[in-house]
């Protein structure tokens, strides 16, 4: 996830838009309708949320596809001449982002919405790899040296076709005319993966297919581990190889330093730069950049759009403002008639009333009638989304037993040990977290996902001692949800990964930055920390701040 370069498409949720987008216009649907599925997956409450990035990918999509509406490019012009995301780039590369951010709000002000034709798209483009796991592969860089790659293995995308995810072997070589010790040689290492080793997918696409005339198939093979296969891993197309392994710092590669240099302790000043300048309240919340699109089928007009009203009543719920969360709640029940959403609202209400101290038991029992509705809410989410209410209360052996209960309802699919892992990892034990860590198969993660994983590998880390490599857990959790920080949806989880951030730095005995952390995000941690995490804070002198 995030972005790896300054261009409108070098950053995964706008490609992941604007391809979702085109998908749609291809299998046959109008443009209404894969705006509305836009606005469905990347505004709900079991997705990422969108922002400034799903605006760009949407608009990209309309505009090179001859579709743009009024609405749209109104919204994305007044984003892009408010800054857009300008404030989430350093200053090396905030020149070149506002060059493209320009170039690209002048292509929007140039377009005449009635005189566009809608251009017919193709199938898209499947990628195909007869390539074998464990097969090393030799890829001649420009200066005619040559990296070793190993396919660890094939991934399988219904959108993308079959392409290879690889480790690389940390240093280049001079001729490939004799590799007979390559096995000796280690992969290049990631102190963010269980078996130390970094691996990327490598994707192909029509207009970029993969240079044969640069890599060679070596004919040798080597043993490829399970711990392997599920470790972090990235991304990048054939065409920007070259430059995505300088970019990723890999060891021995000539002036460049190794991957866990990115993720020292001292990088974490940046965080608590940006998070200094966000304001954790009601008023400064963002409104959804969608919102305005379910006006119409709601028949509200005066512009209090859904979207806006739950973005409101999720920055009243993180803050604690109880009374008006509820009232908020009782609101959208009428505009939102879904049943996911009307599930999550009855969840949300019901966490509010817990915390204003109504009966634990009465609150439950009026949520019975949803364990009936999985089939629409989704098999195991009644017992996960329960789960929360116990960790409030207390009761977290009932917590995690639901967690367990929801793995089993949910054919035990990776997302559900994911829930459990994090859930042993902030209210049980580590044996048991690193044992559900172990049934997580990283290909079945969703991308939104991916920092609860680093959370969880974070906390454990952080139980053995290992501050240092805790941290760098810490920060690549932290940072694909950074660029979300005004949106109240994920307060709560960076709040909370904070709070176990400032925990590490304090072990190592950055105590100032730990306690600047803190005070950072404690409007929303004080309200949403566990009594263990804010004990653990207390003791280390880092609450009772602002």
């Amino acid at each position: 996830m995030g972005a790896w370069g300054t261009g409108i498409l070098d950053n995964d949720t706008v490609r992941d838009v604007r391809d979702q987008y085109r998908d749609r216009i291809i299998a046959g649907d109008s443009d209404e309708g894969a705006t509305n599925e836009i606005f469905q997956e990347w505004g709900s409450i079991f997705n990422e949320d969108a922002d400034g990035d799903v605006l760009l990918g949407l608009t990209y999509a309309k505009l090179e596809t001859g579709r743009l509406d009024a609405a749209t490019k109104e919204k994305a012009i007044s984003f892009l001449e408010g800054g857009g995301d300008l404030d989430l780039w350093d200053e090396k590369a905030k020149k070149r982002r506002a060059a493209v951010l320009q170039k690209f709000l002048a292509k929007l002000q140039a377009v005449d919405i009635k005189s566009q034709k809608p251009k017919k798209l193709r199938a898209p483009f499947l990628a195909e790899c007869d390539w074998q796991e464990g097969e090393y592969l030799a890829y001649r860089l420009s200066s005619g040296e040559y990296l070793v790659l190993v396919v660890i293995l094939l991934v399988n995308d219904v959108s993308m076709g079959t392409f290879p995810s690889v480790g690389i072997i940390g240093r280049t070589f001079s001729s490939i005319d004799s590799l007979d010790d390559i096995d000796l040689l280690p992969l290049a290492p990631c102190s963010l993966s269980p078996s130390g080793v970094e691996r990327f997918h490598i994707y192909e696409e029509r207009h970029d297919r993969i240079p044969h005339d640069r890599v060679v198939r070596l004919n040798k093979k080597r043993n490829i581990t399970a711990d392997m296969k599920s470790g972090t891993h990235g991304g990048t197309f054939w065409v920007s190889l070259e430059k995505y392994i300088h970019q990723y710092r890999f060891p021995d590669t000539p002036g460049v330093v190794s991957l866990g240099d990115r993720f020292a302790p001292d990088t974490f000043g940046g965080v608590i730069g940006v998070l200094r300048n966000t304001q954790f309240s009601v008023e400064a919340r963002t409104q959804h950049p969608l919102a305005g699109f379910q006006q119409k089928s709601v028949g509200i007009s005066d512009g209090k759009t859904p979207g806006a009203i739950y973005q409101t009543m999720l920055a009243n719920m993180a803050l604690g403002h109880w009374d008006k969360s509820l009232s908020l709640i009782s609101e959208l029940k009428q505009l939102l008639p879904k049943e996911n959403m009307q599930f999550d609202l009855a969840i949300r209400e019901a966490q509010a009333n817990l915390q204003k101290g109504l009966p634990l038991d009465e609150i439950v029992k009026s949520l019975e009638a949803w364990q009936k509705n999985e089939n629409v809410i989704g098999l195991g989410m009644y017992e996960v989304r329960l789960s929360a209410l116990y960790f409030i209360n207390g009761d977290f052996q009932k917590g995690l037993a639901l967690h367990r209960a929801a793995i089993d309802l949910g054919k035990h699919d990776s997302m559900k040990w994911l829930d459990l892992a994090l859930a042993e990892a902030q209210y049980g034990d580590l044996a048991a977290t690193e044992d559900s860590l172990s049934h997580v198969e990283i290909n079945q993660v969703a991308n939104f996902a991916l920092p609860f994983l680093s959370w969880a590998r974070g906390i454990v880390a952080f139980g053995k001692g290992q501050h240092a490599v805790a941290s760098m857990y810490f920060l690549n959790a932290i940072g694909p949800i950074l660029a979300r920080r005004t949106n109240p949806t994920i307060w709560s989880l960076l709040a909370l990964i904070s709070g176990w951030s400032a925990l590490t730095l304090k072990a190592q005995g950055l105590g100032d930055e730990a306690k600047a952390l803190t005070q950072a995000v404690w409007p929303v941690l004080k309200v949403q920390g566990s009594k263990k995490l804010l004990a653990s804070l207390s003791e280390g002198q880092l609450t009772g701040i602002m």
